[in-house]
């Protein structure tokens, strides 16, 4: 099971759809694919070799990685239950962030 109560206690359940922003090399994915296993789950990184080593090391059918940027993003997953962006903000431009957050409500049906 995931060791992050957090998660776990808002929902996180076999079932759920998670989109993960900033993924890098899939560490955060191979937590949330423990506890995951029959939803789904779009890793994404702007890195196309964390991405690739992410794939080769935590690879599994439920699970999508992509090469993007995550300001401007595209998934398959309608209305994610989860949305992670573990270690990321910190690292998007400023003024990149109101386009990040403007996507992410789309994705959630929101705007």
């Amino acid at each position: 099971m995931l060791n992050d109560e957090r998660l776990l206690g808002l929902g996180l359940n076999v079932h759920s759809k998670v989109l993960e922003l900033g993924c890098g090399i899939g560490m955060m994915t191979s937590l949330l694919k423990q506890t995951v296993n029959q939803g789904e789950i779009h890793a994404i990184d702007i890195s196309a070799a964390s991405i690739e080593f992410g794939k080769a090391k935590f690879g599994a059918a439920n699970i999508t990685f992509s090469t993007q940027d995550i300001t401007t993003f595209e998934t398959q997953l309608n209305t994610p239950d989860f949305i992670t962006l573990i270690d990321v903000l910190e690292h998007i431009p400023l003024e990149l962030h109101a386009s990040l957050f403007k996507r992410i409500s789309q994705v959630m049906g929101l705007n």
